[in-house]
């Protein structure tokens, strides 16, 4: 089933977005200014929980292996220096990350 627009989950309402990247670029800048991001080094582990994550940035080339927060495990392989990986992340696993300097960026902490 295609769907034609976006729907507001709460309020049921079509979601307009218009020029998709001028909008992803004022979230960006939005989100930017009203909740910097608190930055973490982060050290590949495969059993360490990383809490709110937003997204990674690697320093090195490399391959990553990551845990979403559904469980899922996903291996990304041939990664830039500097490239960013947006999502949920849970954990960076230790078995399989190649990438250093891996820096996570993660929103406020609720506690």
């Amino acid at each position: 089933m295609a769907r034609d627009k976006l729907v507001d989950r709460i309020t049921g309402g079509d979601i307009d977005w218009g020029d998709y990247q001028t909008n992803l670029a004022y979230i960006r800048q939005y989100l930017s200014e009203q909740f910097p991001p608190i930055i973490k080094a982060v050290t590949p582990n495969n059993i360490t929980v990383l809490d709110n994550v937003l997204w990674l940035r690697v320093g090195t080339s490399g391959n990553v292996t990551i845990e979403d927060i559904d469980g899922n495990n996903a291996s990304l392989i041939n990664l830039s220096a500097g490239e960013k990986i947006p999502g949920r992340i849970l954990k960076v696993k230790a078995t399989g990350t190649t990438c250093t300097g891996i820096i996570a960026f993660c929103g406020k902490s609720e506690s």
